[in-house]
């Protein structure tokens, strides 16, 4: 008998540490979208009688709450060396809910 409950108690186990990965994979994914759709806007900005200040008018997207996770971007444009190119990279945050 204590060996079935100490089966069934790591079973049990198994599934709530599983949801959590699963939840954590699933804000993963979100934020990944959420960066793409961020940066998909931004090809609209470059064009080449602008190269002093591309993206100039790009405007930053506000931060997207869902299922009770705000995700906030970041966007960061730099030179990328003496090639004349620009890179623009994205950072997104967000606070988990641990009660899962």
């Amino acid at each position: 008998m204590v060996i079935l409950s100490l089966v069934i108690t790591g079973l049990v186990h198994v599934f709530i540490v599983g949801k959590r990965y699963i939840e954590h994979s699933r804000c993963r994914v979100t934020a990944a979208e959420y960066a793409k759709r961020c940066l998909d806007p931004l090809w609209q900005y470059v064009r080449q009688d602008q190269w002093a200040s591309p993206f100039g008018s790009a405007t930053l997207p506000a931060a997207y709450t869902f299922r009770g996770v705000t995700y906030t971007p970041t966007i960061v444009f730099s030179d990328v060396g003496s090639t004349g190119l620009k890179r623009a990279v994205v950072t997104i945050s967000w606070n988990e809910a641990q009660n899962y």
